[in-house]
């Protein structure tokens, strides 16, 4: 029988639990390192980002005053950039040992090319990938194709083929433990751009498109409390 686990959020959003995942399967320390977090939004990533350790987040977004309160006093490690539009992105103090990416309403392929530039040689780069947003909408036809897998399969797929023809190598893919807005599902890549490396495209997406089966059976989403159906699948 399935038991429910009912857990308050560690982090003052949930994409938080996204980006610990990542920094989990990716083996990604972020102790002592310099972050930007592009797509901030009130900070899920950046709190992450802060509770493991990392010496200073750079907090980009479009939007402005949304960083969350709690997050907000803590100005000897977050520096605010507001208001501006990573794609046009024209500087930061430095560059950084990694970056973080959830955006919306964009293709990642129009954010990464200029972030990247903001990325130390030996560093790393932490995306979550939203079909809906990599893909034709009106070619799929409905939201309810972007859940099927060959459709999935496709756009992670061309995904990762762009990624390495722009030298943004990836290094690993996994299914993100919680479903974003509205059910739908997203995704988390590790890239680097120092060295090309032995990724095996299709037979890692094929690996992953098990684990979305997975979590479609196993977790609910709820407004305001996360239910783990299964509670082996989270390593809180």
């Amino acid at each position: 029988s399935k038991i429910n686990l009912t857990k308050k959020y560690p982090y003052v959003g949930r994409g938080g639990l996204k980006l610990e995942a990542a920094l989990k399967s990716f083996s990604v320390d972020v102790q002592g390192k310099i972050c930007v977090d592009i797509g901030a939004s009130i900070g899920g990533f950046t709190d992450c980002l802060l509770q493991h350790g990392a010496l200073k987040v750079y907090t980009v977004d479009t939007a402005t005053d949304l960083l969350h309160p709690s997050l907000t006093c803590k100005d000897d490690k977050i520096v605010e950039f507001f208001g501006v539009d990573a794609r046009e992105m024209t500087s930061l103090p430095e560059k950084v040992d990694i970056t973080t990416i959830d955006v919306t309403f964009s293709s990642l392929r129009l954010v990464l090319p200029n972030v990247k530039r903001y990325l130390k040689q030996d560093g790393d780069i932490i995306v979550l990938v939203k079909p809906l947003f990599e893909t034709n909408f009106h070619q799929e036809k409905t939201f309810k194709n972007i859940k099927e897998l060959t459709i999935l399969k496709r756009i992670l797929k061309e995904f990762l083929d762009w990624s390495k023809m722009n030298s943004l190598y990836p290094k690993g893919l996994i299914a993100s433990p919680l479903l974003g807005k509205g059910g739908s599902i997203e995704f988390l890549v590790h890239i680097q751009i120092d060295k090309e490396c032995v990724f095996k495209t299709d037979n890692i997406i094929n690996e992953v498109l098990k684990d979305v089966k997975e979590l479609n059976s196993n977790y609910l989403v709820r407004k305001g409390s996360l239910q783990f159906l299964n509670p082996l699948l989270h390593n809180k």
